[in-house]
Protein backbone atom coordinates (compact mmCIF):
# COMPACT_ATOMS: atom_id res chain seq x y z
CA UNK A 1 0.00 0.00 0.00
CA UNK A 2 1.03 3.57 -0.97
CA UNK A 3 1.29 5.22 2.31
CA UNK A 4 2.65 8.88 1.19
CA UNK A 5 2.39 10.98 -2.11
CA UNK A 6 4.15 13.91 -2.36
CA UNK A 7 3.68 17.19 -4.35
CA UNK A 8 5.59 19.15 -5.63
CA UNK A 9 5.04 23.29 -5.15
CA UNK A 10 7.96 24.60 -6.28
CA UNK A 11 10.26 23.47 -9.37
CA UNK A 12 13.01 21.41 -8.77
CA UNK A 13 16.48 21.70 -10.54
CA UNK A 14 19.23 20.40 -8.50
CA UNK A 15 17.60 21.94 -5.12
CA UNK A 16 14.87 21.35 -3.01
CA UNK A 17 12.38 23.82 -2.96
CA UNK A 18 9.25 24.00 -1.17
CA UNK A 19 8.24 20.24 -1.66
CA UNK A 20 5.27 19.56 0.44
CA UNK A 21 5.34 16.57 1.85
CA UNK A 22 1.08 15.57 3.44
CA UNK A 23 1.60 13.72 6.75
CA UNK A 24 -0.46 12.53 9.66
CA UNK A 25 0.23 12.12 13.06
CA UNK A 26 -0.01 8.09 12.27
CA UNK A 27 2.92 8.30 9.59
CA UNK A 28 4.78 10.39 11.36
CA UNK A 29 4.95 7.94 14.55
CA UNK A 30 5.79 5.14 12.01
CA UNK A 31 8.53 6.78 9.88
CA UNK A 32 9.95 7.98 13.67
CA UNK A 33 9.91 11.42 13.29
CA UNK A 34 10.51 13.86 16.25
CA UNK A 35 10.16 17.82 15.78
CA UNK A 36 11.50 20.65 17.69
CA UNK A 37 10.63 24.16 18.01
CA UNK A 38 13.09 26.63 17.55
CA UNK A 39 14.29 29.56 18.91
CA UNK A 40 15.39 33.05 18.96
CA UNK A 41 19.34 32.92 20.46
CA UNK A 42 19.61 32.58 24.09
CA UNK A 43 22.58 34.24 25.46
CA UNK A 44 24.65 31.05 25.80
CA UNK A 45 24.01 30.41 22.26
CA UNK A 46 27.00 31.04 19.74
CA UNK A 47 30.50 29.60 18.56
CA UNK A 48 32.31 28.69 21.16
CA UNK A 49 36.30 29.11 21.32
CA UNK A 50 39.03 28.48 23.51
CA UNK A 51 40.96 31.37 25.27
CA UNK A 52 43.59 31.56 28.15
CA UNK A 53 43.76 34.15 31.08
CA UNK A 54 46.18 36.30 30.61
CA UNK A 55 47.58 39.19 32.90
CA UNK A 56 46.87 42.39 31.53
CA UNK A 57 49.19 43.51 28.29
CA UNK A 58 49.08 46.98 29.55
CA UNK A 59 50.67 46.82 33.00
CA UNK A 60 53.19 44.79 34.47
CA UNK A 61 53.14 41.27 34.66
CA UNK A 62 56.86 40.24 35.44
CA UNK A 63 59.66 41.51 37.94
CA UNK A 64 63.28 41.00 36.89
CA UNK A 65 65.99 40.97 38.79
CA UNK A 66 68.11 44.12 37.30
CA UNK A 67 71.74 42.61 38.51
CA UNK A 68 73.49 39.43 38.64
CA UNK A 69 73.26 38.34 42.53
CA UNK A 70 71.51 36.54 45.22
CA UNK A 71 68.07 36.24 46.15
CA UNK A 72 68.16 37.16 49.82
CA UNK A 73 64.60 36.61 50.80
CA UNK A 74 60.64 36.93 49.79
CA UNK A 75 58.34 39.77 51.82
CA UNK A 76 54.89 38.39 49.97
CA UNK A 77 53.50 34.81 49.57
CA UNK A 78 51.73 33.88 46.77
CA UNK A 79 48.07 35.11 45.93
CA UNK A 80 49.20 38.14 48.36
CA UNK A 81 47.90 41.61 46.69
CA UNK A 82 50.16 44.04 47.39
CA UNK A 83 50.06 48.02 46.60
CA UNK A 84 52.31 49.79 44.39
CA UNK A 85 55.62 50.63 45.77
CA UNK A 86 55.48 47.60 48.73
CA UNK A 87 58.74 45.62 49.00
CA UNK A 88 58.54 42.75 47.36
CA UNK A 89 61.98 40.76 47.79
CA UNK A 90 65.93 41.79 48.94
CA UNK A 91 68.58 41.54 46.50
CA UNK A 92 72.16 41.54 47.10
CA UNK A 93 74.61 42.08 44.20
CA UNK A 94 78.17 42.87 43.48
CA UNK A 95 77.12 44.74 40.47
CA UNK A 96 74.90 47.10 42.43
CA UNK A 97 77.27 47.94 45.22
CA UNK A 98 79.78 49.26 42.27
CA UNK A 99 76.56 51.50 41.56
CA UNK A 100 76.30 52.46 44.65
CA UNK A 101 79.95 53.19 45.35
CA UNK A 102 79.18 55.71 41.83
CA UNK A 103 76.02 57.37 42.93
CA UNK A 104 78.02 58.24 46.28
CA UNK A 105 81.10 59.81 44.38
CA UNK A 106 78.83 61.82 41.81
CA UNK A 107 76.51 63.23 44.75
CA UNK A 108 79.43 64.59 46.16
CA UNK A 109 80.27 66.03 43.53
CA UNK A 110 78.00 67.77 42.02
CA UNK A 111 77.59 69.28 45.59
CA UNK A 112 81.12 70.68 45.24
CA UNK A 113 79.64 71.78 41.53
CA UNK A 114 76.36 73.42 42.49
CA UNK A 115 78.96 75.31 45.18
CA UNK A 116 81.50 76.66 42.99
CA UNK A 117 79.07 77.70 40.87
CA UNK A 118 77.36 79.66 43.27
CA UNK A 119 80.42 81.04 44.35
CA UNK A 120 81.58 81.89 41.01
CA UNK A 121 78.02 83.93 40.35
CA UNK A 122 79.16 86.06 42.79
CA UNK A 123 82.43 86.48 42.08
CA UNK A 124 81.67 87.60 38.58
CA UNK A 125 79.12 90.25 40.23
CA UNK A 126 82.04 91.63 41.54
CA UNK A 127 83.85 91.96 38.68
CA UNK A 128 86.54 89.11 40.10
CA UNK A 129 86.20 86.47 37.26
CA UNK A 130 85.47 86.80 33.67
CA UNK A 131 81.93 85.46 32.01
CA UNK A 132 83.74 82.68 30.37
CA UNK A 133 85.23 81.48 33.79
CA UNK A 134 81.41 81.50 34.84
CA UNK A 135 80.23 79.66 31.61
CA UNK A 136 83.10 76.62 32.53
CA UNK A 137 81.82 76.46 36.12
CA UNK A 138 78.34 76.09 34.35
CA UNK A 139 79.14 73.13 32.11
CA UNK A 140 80.83 71.38 34.81
CA UNK A 141 77.66 71.88 37.20
CA UNK A 142 75.48 70.58 34.29
CA UNK A 143 77.36 67.71 33.78
CA UNK A 144 77.75 66.63 37.34
CA UNK A 145 74.25 67.27 37.90
CA UNK A 146 73.58 64.90 34.48
CA UNK A 147 75.61 62.44 35.68
CA UNK A 148 73.83 62.61 39.61
CA UNK A 149 70.21 62.00 38.20
CA UNK A 150 71.22 59.04 35.82
CA UNK A 151 72.65 57.12 38.62
CA UNK A 152 69.72 58.36 40.79
CA UNK A 153 67.48 56.92 38.10
CA UNK A 154 69.30 53.44 38.61
CA UNK A 155 68.91 54.04 42.00
CA UNK A 156 65.07 54.72 42.29
CA UNK A 157 65.42 51.61 40.01
CA UNK A 158 66.41 49.77 41.95
CA UNK A 159 64.54 50.52 44.93
CA UNK A 160 65.80 53.17 46.12
CA UNK A 161 63.48 56.26 47.40
CA UNK A 162 64.77 59.12 49.07
CA UNK A 163 65.08 57.32 52.68
CA UNK A 164 67.33 54.73 51.41
CA UNK A 165 69.41 57.42 49.05
CA UNK A 166 70.19 59.06 52.52
CA UNK A 167 71.09 55.96 54.17
CA UNK A 168 73.21 55.37 51.45
CA UNK A 169 75.07 59.02 51.59
CA UNK A 170 75.21 58.57 55.02
CA UNK A 171 77.09 55.35 55.24
CA UNK A 172 73.95 53.49 56.82
CA UNK A 173 73.17 51.50 53.60
CA UNK A 174 73.99 48.26 53.34
CA UNK A 175 76.46 47.60 49.83
CA UNK A 176 75.22 45.60 47.24
CA UNK A 177 71.75 45.49 49.14
CA UNK A 178 69.03 46.24 46.15
CA UNK A 179 65.05 46.27 46.30
CA UNK A 180 62.17 44.79 44.27
CA UNK A 181 58.89 46.66 45.05
CA UNK A 182 55.77 46.27 43.21
CA UNK A 183 55.47 49.09 39.85
CA UNK A 184 51.12 48.79 40.69
CA UNK A 185 48.71 47.45 42.67
CA UNK A 186 48.00 44.00 42.23
CA UNK A 187 48.01 40.04 43.37
CA UNK A 188 51.53 37.63 43.36
CA UNK A 189 50.62 35.10 41.54
CA UNK A 190 53.95 32.99 41.46
CA UNK A 191 57.70 33.52 43.20
CA UNK A 192 59.93 31.75 40.30
CA UNK A 193 62.60 31.76 42.36
CA UNK A 194 63.36 30.59 45.96
CA UNK A 195 65.85 32.29 49.01
CA UNK A 196 69.66 31.86 48.22
CA UNK A 197 68.87 31.31 44.97
CA UNK A 198 71.72 33.18 42.09
CA UNK A 199 69.94 35.02 39.47
CA UNK A 200 71.18 37.07 36.28
CA UNK A 201 70.51 39.87 35.21
CA UNK A 202 67.31 40.09 33.58
CA UNK A 203 65.93 36.72 34.63
CA UNK A 204 62.25 36.89 36.16
CA UNK A 205 61.96 36.48 39.83
CA UNK A 206 57.83 37.11 40.22
CA UNK A 207 54.71 36.84 38.31
CA UNK A 208 52.02 39.75 39.14
CA UNK A 209 48.73 40.98 38.24
CA UNK A 210 48.18 44.01 38.27
CA UNK A 211 45.21 46.31 36.21
CA UNK A 212 42.87 43.18 35.91
CA UNK A 213 42.83 40.24 33.48
CA UNK A 214 42.39 39.81 30.26
CA UNK A 215 41.80 36.50 27.48
CA UNK A 216 43.65 35.76 24.74
CA UNK A 217 42.29 33.82 21.79
CA UNK A 218 43.18 32.21 17.95
CA UNK A 219 39.74 33.47 16.03
CA UNK A 220 38.83 31.43 12.56
CA UNK A 221 39.30 34.22 10.06
CA UNK A 222 35.43 33.74 8.04
CA UNK A 223 34.36 34.46 11.61
CA UNK A 224 36.11 37.10 13.00
CA UNK A 225 34.24 39.83 11.10
CA UNK A 226 31.89 39.41 13.70
CA UNK A 227 34.18 41.12 15.80
CA UNK A 228 35.69 44.84 16.46
CA UNK A 229 37.17 46.56 19.26
CA UNK A 230 34.66 47.62 21.83
CA UNK A 231 32.77 44.92 21.24
CA UNK A 232 31.35 42.98 24.13
CA UNK A 233 31.60 39.21 24.43
CA UNK A 234 30.73 36.81 26.97
CA UNK A 235 32.70 33.70 28.36
CA UNK A 236 30.35 30.19 27.78
CA UNK A 237 28.09 29.41 30.37
CA UNK A 238 29.13 31.83 33.06
CA UNK A 239 27.55 35.66 33.64
CA UNK A 240 31.18 37.18 32.63
CA UNK A 241 31.66 39.78 30.15
CA UNK A 242 34.46 41.03 27.91
CA UNK A 243 35.50 43.98 26.10
CA UNK A 244 37.64 42.97 22.80
CA UNK A 245 40.99 45.35 23.46
CA UNK A 246 42.85 44.20 19.77
CA UNK A 247 42.31 42.25 16.97
CA UNK A 248 44.82 41.28 14.76
CA UNK A 249 44.87 42.94 11.21
CA UNK A 250 46.73 40.24 9.77
CA UNK A 251 45.76 36.00 9.52
CA UNK A 252 48.26 33.58 10.10
CA UNK A 253 49.23 31.68 7.42
CA UNK A 254 49.65 28.57 9.13
CA UNK A 255 46.28 28.45 11.31
CA UNK A 256 43.82 31.07 9.23
CA UNK A 257 43.14 32.63 12.84
CA UNK A 258 43.59 36.31 14.21
CA UNK A 259 44.83 36.95 17.35
CA UNK A 260 42.07 38.48 19.95
CA UNK A 261 42.81 40.13 22.85
CA UNK A 262 39.78 40.79 25.39
CA UNK A 263 39.99 42.41 29.08
CA UNK A 264 37.59 40.98 31.78
CA UNK A 265 34.81 44.35 32.23
CA UNK A 266 34.66 43.09 35.93
CA UNK A 267 36.34 41.56 38.86
CA UNK A 268 36.83 37.44 37.66
CA UNK A 269 38.01 34.78 40.25
CA UNK A 270 40.13 33.59 37.28
CA UNK A 271 44.19 32.98 37.66
CA UNK A 272 46.09 33.79 34.56
CA UNK A 273 46.63 30.07 32.81
CA UNK A 274 43.15 28.95 33.19
CA UNK A 275 41.21 27.75 29.44
CA UNK A 276 38.23 29.10 29.24
CA UNK A 277 35.84 29.51 26.03
CA UNK A 278 35.04 32.82 24.76
CA UNK A 279 31.25 32.36 22.95
CA UNK A 280 30.95 34.37 19.53
CA UNK A 281 27.74 36.23 18.81
CA UNK A 282 25.45 35.53 16.10
CA UNK A 283 26.29 37.67 12.72
CA UNK A 284 23.22 38.58 12.27
CA UNK A 285 19.45 38.25 14.06
CA UNK A 286 17.44 34.69 13.72
CA UNK A 287 16.73 31.57 14.38
CA UNK A 288 18.41 28.80 15.88
CA UNK A 289 18.30 25.56 13.89
CA UNK A 290 19.91 22.31 15.33
CA UNK A 291 22.43 20.61 13.36
CA UNK A 292 20.23 17.45 13.30
CA UNK A 293 17.61 18.84 11.44
CA UNK A 294 20.04 20.21 8.35
CA UNK A 295 20.29 18.12 5.50
CA UNK A 296 22.38 18.64 2.73
CA UNK A 297 21.22 18.30 -1.11
CA UNK A 298 24.10 19.20 -3.29
CA UNK A 299 25.21 22.53 -2.01
CA UNK A 300 22.17 23.19 -0.50
CA UNK A 301 21.26 22.67 2.96
CA UNK A 302 17.56 21.82 3.81
CA UNK A 303 15.41 21.42 6.51
CA UNK A 304 11.75 19.94 7.42
CA UNK A 305 9.06 21.97 8.93
CA UNK A 306 5.73 20.84 10.21
CA UNK A 307 2.86 22.08 9.19
CA UNK A 308 -1.16 21.69 8.92
CA UNK A 309 -0.38 19.60 6.09
CA UNK A 310 2.44 17.43 6.87
CA UNK A 311 5.70 19.01 6.09
CA UNK A 312 7.32 21.28 4.39
CA UNK A 313 11.21 21.04 3.03
CA UNK A 314 12.96 24.70 2.99
CA UNK A 315 16.29 25.43 1.35
CA UNK A 316 17.86 27.88 3.69
CA UNK A 317 20.92 29.95 3.54
CA UNK A 318 23.06 28.85 7.42
CA UNK A 319 25.41 30.23 9.51
CA UNK A 320 27.66 28.19 11.67
CA UNK A 321 26.59 28.80 15.78
CA UNK A 322 28.68 26.31 17.38
CA UNK A 323 27.65 23.01 17.14
CA UNK A 324 24.67 24.40 15.48
CA UNK A 325 22.86 26.87 13.05
CA UNK A 326 21.26 30.23 12.61
CA UNK A 327 18.87 30.93 10.29
CA UNK A 328 18.48 34.77 9.45
CA UNK A 329 15.32 34.22 6.82
CA UNK A 330 13.03 31.37 5.97
CA UNK A 331 12.05 30.41 9.36
CA UNK A 332 10.14 31.65 12.31
CA UNK A 333 10.45 30.99 16.30
CA UNK A 334 7.95 28.48 17.05
CA UNK A 335 8.04 26.45 13.92
CA UNK A 336 9.38 22.66 14.41
CA UNK A 337 11.97 21.43 12.54
CA UNK A 338 12.38 17.63 11.91
CA UNK A 339 15.46 16.71 14.18
CA UNK A 340 15.03 12.90 13.79
CA UNK A 341 14.01 11.16 10.69
CA UNK A 342 15.14 14.13 8.27
CA UNK A 343 17.15 11.84 6.08
CA UNK A 344 13.99 9.60 5.66
CA UNK A 345 12.42 12.43 4.98
CA UNK A 346 14.69 13.87 2.19
CA UNK A 347 14.86 10.30 0.63
CA UNK A 348 10.95 10.63 0.17
CA UNK A 349 11.04 14.30 -1.21
CA UNK A 350 13.85 12.61 -4.19
CA UNK A 351 11.30 9.72 -4.29
CA UNK A 352 12.46 7.02 -2.56
CA UNK A 353 9.51 6.18 -0.80
CA UNK A 354 6.90 3.78 -1.85
CA UNK A 355 4.63 1.05 -0.86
Amino acid sequence: MKFLSIFVTGLVSGMLHAQQIPLDAATGKRLGLVFQAVAVPDAGAGARFAATVIASPQAVSELHALYSGALEGWNVQPGQHVNAGELLAVMRSNDFAAVQQEWVAAAAQAELNDKALERDRALLADGIISAQRLQITEREQHTSAFQLQALTTRLENSGYGVEERNALRTGKARPGRYLLKAPVAGVVTHLRRVTGDLITDGESVLALTGGGLWVSAEIPARLATRLAAGQSLQLADTNATLQVKQLDKAVDTATQTLGLLAEFTSATPLLPGQVVSVLLPPQSAGVVVPAEAVVRNGADRVVYVRNKSGVESRVLNLQPLGADYLAASGLLAGEEVAVRGAAVLKGITLGLGGE
